[in-house]
């Protein structure tokens, strides 16, 4: 078992990397083994007040953040983290030989999934 808590799947960075992580997991995993992880859809930072969504597909997937780590005044350069719905997790599982399946849903739009090859 490979466990990513904390949103670990933040680190593919973003959507384009997810074929190469699959790739990298295939290697890792022993025959039967599987991946734990949870995220976040943070959709809802994006909804108007009726629940509509203010997305500009120019900005690409909501779901990718730069971030950069600072400690008092010393600044970190900027890195690339993925916060990603379970549909989306799913579909790019589907697409690289695996099976995602939704085993918690939080009450913060948080998950937790299992991955395993297909």
């Amino acid at each position: 078992t490979i466990l990513m808590a904390m949103n670990g799947i933040g680190i593919v960075g973003k959507l384009e990397a997810l074929p190469n992580y699959f790739m990298r997991v295939k290697q890792l995993l022993a025959p039967g083994g599987q991946v734990l992880l949870d995220s976040s859809d943070i959709r809802y930072v994006f909804e108007d007040e009726d629940g509509n969504l203010e997305l500009d597909p120019e900005d690409g997937y909501y779901g990718e953040l730069d971030y950069r780590m600072q400690y008092r005044g010393i600044k970190g350069e900027k890195f690339d983290w993925l916060y990603i719905d379970f549909q989306t997790l799913s579909h790019y599982a589907a697409e690289n030989g695996f099976t995602a399946e939704l085993i918690a849903e939080g009450e913060h739009y948080d998950y937790l999934a299992k991955l395993t090859r297909s």
